[in-house]
């Protein structure tokens, strides 16, 4: 028994959407893997310095990592390859695995059956949500239910993705639906060789607006501690310090005696 509350593990969730291979240029795929691998090296460093500078917040173990996929072909399993080894991986399936096999059985790449790679995915996940099977007419309404129930889960979003005007259940759609719910979006670009940038809005046509920073090479820390550092302290009213300094208060207290 601690002699204090039980401090949190500080735990960041990540999401990722995309596209399938079709909408995917053979040649950029090498590219994209490795674009993948650098933005979760940068989210992991800049997690773990928030944990070093606000230790007395947080428990001793070190951050834990989640990435809350739908394993769909294409950037979804492309994510799961990437992400570090020691990271959580969480299936959201838009149908009951069974059903959602169904669309493994030829790749919209070349035709052939992708059901292997899409069960050997699913056996990295430690946790998997089966959302229920929808009417067949509603079938695309179950990949807008799996988007949207993705995001209630995660903390940041990267989304590989080709900018152009979103169709229901789609990428973009899961883009601006993130965005508009205030979840930081990393875009990295299906079309050029751009690097991974932040999406600060979006033009009347559409269009997403990016911030200047390569967010490959640039730490994420500044938005990160706004969702996962504890709370700052209130300049407001310098004599109360409601945020931090009540919650150092409270992790300071001890267990009282029986």
């Amino acid at each position: 028994m601690t002699p204090h509350p039980p401090k949190p593990r500080l735990t960041l969730r990540i999401g990722i959407t995309g596209h399938r291979p079709n909408k995917l240029e053979a040649g950029a795929i090498r590219r994209l893997r490795q674009q993948l691998a650098d933005m979760f090296a940068v989210i992991g460093q800049a997690t773990t310095e928030i944990h070093t500078e606000a230790a007395g917040f947080f428990a001793d173990d070190p951050p834990a990592f989640r990435l809350i996929s739908g394993l769909a072909e294409g950037a979804d399993q492309m994510a799961v390859a990437a992400c570090p080894e020691d990271w959580q991986i969480e299936a959201v399936l838009p149908f009951p695995k069974d059903e959602y096999l169904n669309d493994f059985a030829a790749s919209p790449r070349d035709g052939h059956d992708a059901r292997p790679e899409f069960l050997d995915s699913l056996k990295k996940a430690s946790a998997v949500t089966e959302l229920p099977k929808p009417p067949a007419s509603w079938r695309d309404q179950g990949y807008v239910h799996a988007g949207s129930y993705m995001l209630r889960q995660i903390d940041v979003l990267v989304a590989v993705w080709d900018g152009l005007p979103p169709k229901p259940g789609g990428t973009g759609a899961v883009v601006r639906e993130a965005h508009a719910g205030g979840i930081p979006v990393v875009w990295i670009t299906t079309r050029d060789t751009s690097a991974p940038r932040l999406i600060i809005g979006f033009d009347s046509d559409g269009t997403p607006k990016t911030d200047t920073v390569d967010y490959a090479k640039v730490t994420l820390k500044p938005v990160l501690l706004d969702i996962v550092g504890p709370p700052a302290t209130d300049t407001a009213d310098a004599g109360q310090n409601a945020g931090e300094a009540g919650l150092k208060r409270y992790l300071g207290e001890r267990w009282r005696r029986k």
